[in-house]
């Protein structure tokens, strides 16, 4: 027993002799600088890539076995952009000596500080980190196979990773990343122990105009067991910014309860993403897994927000609508999944303030907005959503510059939409009809269909906003409405009844000029049958024509007079058939046809009404036909197939409505002219003949006097014609013909 314990006493003394050899000889007779080209051959076989040292390597003996690196450098993968996968500044690490007597490896705080790390991941899902993760596990495979039982006892002290940039782009993905000031720190590393991470660094997504500040808490499974690794993530905060022209939008995303991952089987499970944008908050759910391509599913669902502020915070300026109420109130709630770049909503249920909306979406390619939906919203009232005047937004938009038109991009969708109920301009639409199909800039509804006051809207429009001209085209097509109902609620009064029909053609040039209706152009065709206007009465107007033409010859004046004193709630206007036909050029919609046929009476005319001021100006012409029974007074017959030339100018919706009187005593008068006309022709026809000027003078002064007393000419005071000569007859007769007299 002695010698046994003599002889363990001694080779102790021995291997203890070795160590303080080997700690005073090493460094002073070995340096690992000369060795440099052989380590960085053994790290490159080791991590599948080649490394550089190209900074002095500092190391001590005991009693750690320390090494530090500097100026370290991995290269990239061939393929990728950039000389580099990793940089850093210094590397270090130390291990016990004397613990690997025992086959235990205790190793301290592995650091590294002022790294640069440089991951991608190209088109086709390669990335160029994979190498070294294939390497370490083909060697940690081989060790395990030739091991017998359970590897190494090995403990890490902890790491500590300081001051690092980290640049990943995925461009599978289409996402890029920019981490700034990282800092990540680890608890002890050991078998069978959970792996407390802490990480804070400042996050920048470049494309999406992002930055921030994220915070992170990781408990980490299985690092060095055989196990699969996995990560508990029990806090992650990212408080940031979102930048939008000259507004900051603030954004703050959080986990509410801890999601997990498992590496080993690519794995994810986040059980509720709390992302607050602006006043918006949205909770989401998320589970899938991220090899290849990815597969993932989840839920999203908001609570009510105020998407009036939201979109006046996030559009840089205040927004007013029609309805101080109006987008008050969103909400929406539907399960998600995505497939590499197909995103579906499989089962959409929206809320706008009284507007239900539902329905489904499914983007074959979200990168490329291709795909299909369909949609069904039960009543909307698009009046409540007009824009009104907002100095701060007109402030806004006049230090902004316009979207270029060619650059919109409407994707490539197809699909359709229902509206149960709609609500334009006062006007209700039922059972609205719209298919959708876009194609990078075009967009086109066609058909839309609606049942529209008891008849049938077919409407098609076409957007091309790379086109050179015609942008927006317009066709419409109305088939027996009631227009009594239709005006009831678009004016609040029922002034006009009929059975009508439109046909609308039009184009716009430019939609998104200051005023896009300047550019409109095209045809516009109307007809109303079977109807009456309410609260005007056309002849009683006729009437007031023909007692203002009687005062005006009275008092020898001409002029306009108003149309005035004939309207009132039991007044109206029965008609036939009203029929309008008109071009649009440059904003302006000029009448080619225009009638209305009445039993009494026709009118006809020429108006041209601004689109953009909606104001009108123009003439109509009613013409009585046929006198009603009750018009006894022989005086009315005086305008029987007289056209009454009626002027109209000012605003559409209030015009002003005058009579042109001195057209109508012109016409009025054309009897008395003619006349007028024969005496000056016979006048004249007298003096090309030689007649006596003064002889017809006094026949003609005679004359006017008899006229003036009433008494007839004596036989005895009228001078005897002188006899004409063949000569004479003849001129005279030819002179008459030059005046069109038979």
């Amino acid at each position: 027993m002695k010698k046994l314990i003599k002889w363990l006493f001694g080779t102790i003394l021995v291997m203890a002799l070795v160590l303080v050899a080997a700690v005073i000889l090493l460094p002073r007779f070995f340096d690992p600088n000369e060795h440099k080209t052989e380590i960085e051959q053994l790290i490159s076989q080791q991590v599948g890539r080649p490394v550089s040292l190209a900074g002095p390597i500092e190391w001590q003996v005991f009693p750690w076995l320390a090494l530090s690196f500097h100026d370290v450098t991995i290269a990239n993968a061939p393929g990728f952009s950039g000389d580099h996968l990793a940089r850093a500044e210094t590397l270090s690490a130390r291990v016990k000596i004397m613990p690997l007597l025992k086959k235990q490896i205790r190793v301290g705080t592995v650091a590294a500080r002022s790294a640069d790390i440089n991951l991608q991941v190209a088109r086709d899902g390669r990335s160029n980190w994979q190498g070294i993760v294939d390497a370490l596990a083909s060697d940690t495979g081989a060790q395990d196979n030739t091991s017998a039982g359970a590897g190494p006892n090995i403990r890490i002290s902890g790491i500590e990773i300081t001051d690092a940039a980290i640049h990943y782009h995925d461009q599978a993905a289409a996402i890029r990343a920019e981490l700034q000031e990282t800092n990540l720190s680890t608890s002890r590393i050991e078998a069978g122990q959970p792996v407390d991470v802490r990480l804070d660094t400042t996050v920048a997504l470049p494309d999406y105009g992002f930055s921030g500040a994220l915070e992170g808490r990781i408990l980490l499974a299985h690092v060095l067991d055989s196990a699969d690794m996995t990560a508990d993530i029990k806090k992650l905060t990212l408080d940031g910014q979102l930048k939008n022209g000259t507004s900051l939008i603030p954004v703050n995303l959080s986990l509410t309860q801890p999601a997990h991952l498992d590496f080993g089987q690519s794995r994810l499970d986040f059980p509720d993403i709390r992302l607050q944008l602006a006043n918006a908050e949205v909770r989401a759910t998320a589970q899938g897994h991220w090899s290849g391509a990815g597969n993932y599913a989840g839920t999203i669902q908001t609570k009510d927000i105020n998407l009036r502020d939201f979109l006046s915070t996030t559009g840089g300026a205040p927004l007013a609508f029609a309805n101080a109420e109006a987008m008050s109130r969103f909400s929406v709630q539907t399960p998600w999944r995505l497939q590499g770049s197909r995103l579906q909503l499989s089962d959409i249920q929206a809320q706008l303030d009284k507007t239900r909306l539902s329905g489904k979406l499914d983007f074959s390619d979200i990168n490329q907005l291709s795909g299909q939906f369909e949609l069904t919203m039960d009543t909307l009232n698009a009046d409540d959503y007009f824009p009104v005047d907002n100095p701060e937004s007109a402030s806004h938009e006049a230090t902004t510059t316009n979207t270029a038109s060619g650059a919109l991009n409407f994707g490539h969708l197809n699909g359709q939409m229902t509206i149960n109920t709609l609500q334009v301009a006062g006007a209700r639409f039922e059972n609205t009809r719209l298919k959708i199909v876009t194609n990078g800039g075009r967009l086109r509804i066609t058909p839309m269909r609606a049942d529209f006051y008891q008849g049938l809207l077919n409407t098609q429009v076409l957007v091309d906003a790379n086109a050179p001209r015609n942008k927006v085209t317009l066709e419409s097509r109305a088939e027996n409405i009631q227009v009594g109902p239709l005006l009831a609620d678009v004016a609040g009064d029922q002034w006009l009844t009929g059975l009508g029909e439109l046909t609308l053609n039009v184009a716009i040039d430019d939609p998104f000029a200051p005023k896009p209706l300047k550019t409109a152009h095209g045809t516009v065709a109307y007809e109303l049958n079977d109807g009456a206007f309410y609260g005007v009465d056309i002849l009683a107007t006729i009437k007031q024509a023909l007692d203002t033409l009687q005062q005006l010859r009275a008092t020898n004046k001409t002029g306009d007079a108003p149309a005035a004193g004939v309207s009132g709630t039991d007044k109206k206007t029965e008609f036939a058939q009203i029929r309008f036909i008109g071009d649009i050029n440059q904003g302006i919609l000029a009448s080619r046809e225009l009638a209305l046929i009445t039993p009494f009476l026709t009118v006809g005319g020429q108006i041209r009404i601004d689109l953009d001021a909606m104001t009108i100006d123009g003439s109509i012409a009613p013409t009585l036909t046929h006198l009603p029974d009750d018009w006894v007074d022989p005086k009315y017959r005086q305008l029987l197939n007289v056209p009454i030339p009626v002027r109209l100018s000012g605003p559409l919706t209030a015009p002003s409505v005058r009579i042109d009187v001195a057209k109508l005593l012109l016409t009025t008068q054309k009897a008395r002219i003619d006349k007028k006309k024969k005496a000056l022709e016979k006048k004249l026809i007298g003096r090309l003949l030689g007649e006596d000027d003064k002889e017809s003078s006094a026949n003609e002064k005679e004359n006017n006097g008899n006229e003036s007393t009433g008494q007839p000419k004596k036989a005895d005071q009228t001078n005897e014609e002188k006899p004409q000569s063949t000569e004479d007859k003849l001129k005279k007769k030819l002179l008459q013909g030059l005046f069109g007299d038979d």
